[in-house]
């Protein structure tokens, strides 16, 4: 007699289809390598990676906090000081983002950013209302 209750296999099957990816990295691995490069891991991670969502959330905003980084120091570049606390600032950040994205890979919590995680979530989930 079958039972109606959902069998091991079908619960295993939804548990680890939320963990797929086009690359062959497990996104406890992958989402914390976004931010390890400022641009360049991101677009690589974002050009390779279809299939994972939380992956390329992370990819979306390391890709945008590195921008607003490199823009903002370029923008007060005549203020002395200003240019290496805005990338100290940067730095600190991304490596927050690398520790939340690898401890928060086990329930898909998606560490957001303000304005630029609203962006990235926008970029990625298909929203086309900008947020500013």
């Amino acid at each position: 007699m079958a039972s109606s209750s959902p069998s091991i296999e079908s619960a295993l099957f939804l548990f680890n289809s939320s963990y797929e990816t086009s690359i062959p990295v497990h996104p406890k691995i992958l989402a914390p390598l976004c931010y390890l490069l400022p641009v360049l891991s991101g677009l690589l991670i974002i050009v390779f990676e279809r299939r994972n969502t939380y992956v390329r959330l992370h990819a979306w905003q390391s890709i945008l906090l590195s921008l607003a980084v490199y823009i903002s120091s370029l923008l007060l570049f005549w203020a002395p000081f200003i240019p290496v606390l805005i990338h100290a600032a940067g730095f600190v950040t991304a490596v927050v983002c690398m520790v939340r994205a690898y401890k928060d890979s086990d329930t898909l919590t998606f560490f957001k950013l303000g304005i630029v995680g609203d962006f990235a979530e926008r970029q990625v989930l298909g929203a086309t209302v900008l947020p500013f």
